[in-house]
């Protein structure tokens, strides 16, 4: 209808304002400069552009009533975008690779636990996906991850990261830690009832982790290694995974623009959350 396509231009038009003038701690030229070229109000450069208008001094409740739900969209919307940069305005990458990982684990029907506390003391592992072996049913999963255990327990390294001895190290001890909280809890009384999975996520191949490892380091498929270090985990290289559907959303970290706009464009990937695609797309622009 016109008068929502005005509304919306009027959201639209504070959206701009924010991002271009107070938004900290980044404020994005781009959006100054379009505010700027268009002028305010937009609804007038919409009108002109387009033809659509709306009655001027129309203040009947059904119209405001659709200002207000559009303005509530937006700023949930803005509200969600925010909250993936910290004070410094870096890209909070460990909570998009959740809001990720539980878009598409969604329709498997599988459990995603962000930041998972392990201990009395706070220990918290990345992500824990559990019940995965459920939901599948023969589809196809993230390479590396296990459809047949209970509980794939998680840590992720962004490329702003590496994925060394210390990490690894921490991801056994959170394991343990976690399988001894189902112990107590009487919920695993034989240790044995439930099974396991670790796996640590990296954008980068780790060289020096590799090196270190020696022997103990093994290539399961592209992406995708084995370390024996204590127990087996499964590490697994975003940026080198087999560009397949089942792997989008390792291609959708893997910092790579050709493996991120082939998982942006696949057709699950189709209702993705749009402040997702423009947080990646952006981090790669930075890095040109």
């Amino acid at each position: 209808a016109q008068g929502e396509d005005i509304i919306d231009a009027s959201a639209a038009e504070q959206a701009l304002y924010y991002y271009g003038h107070t938004a900290t701690p980044r404020k994005s030229q781009k959006a100054k400069n379009w505010l700027a070229s268009m002028g305010t109000p937009i609804s007038k450069f919409i009108a002109n552009h387009t033809g659509y208008t709306t009655t001027a001094g129309t203040t009947d409740t059904d119209t405001l009533r659709k200002c207000n739900e559009a303005l509530q969209r937006e700023n949930e919307r803005l509200r969600k975008q925010l909250g993936f940069y910290d004070e410094q305005g870096i890209v909070r990458w460990h909570l998009l690779m959740g809001t990720t990982l539980d878009y598409q684990l969604r329709v498997l029907g599988a459990t995603l636990k962000a930041e998972v506390e392990t201990a009395a003391i706070a220990q918290r592992v990345d992500f824990v996906i559990e019940n995965l072996r459920l939901h599948t049913q023969g589809r196809a999963v993230l390479d590396g991850l296990d459809p047949a255990a209970d509980h794939n327990l998680i840590t992720y390294k962004s490329h702003h990261e590496a994925l060394d001895a210390d990490a690894i190290n921490e991801l056994i001890s959170y394991f343990v830690e976690y399988k001894k909280g189902f112990i107590k809890q009487g919920m695993d009384n034989k240790q044995n009832k439930y099974t396991y999975h670790l796996v640590a996520v990296c954008t980068r191949y780790p060289e020096a982790l590799a090196k270190q490892a020696g022997n103990k380091w093994s290539q399961i498929k592209p992406g995708v290694y084995n370390i024996d270090w204590l127990v087996n985990i499964t590490v697994i290289v975003t940026s080198k995974v087999t560009m397949q559907p089942r792997n989008s959303a390792w291609l959708l970290f893997s910092h790579d623009r050709e493996r991120v706009e082939y998982a942006l464009n696949l057709p699950e990937n189709a209702q993705i959350p749009e402040y997702i695609p423009k947080l990646l797309r952006d981090e790669l622009d930075k890095n040109q």
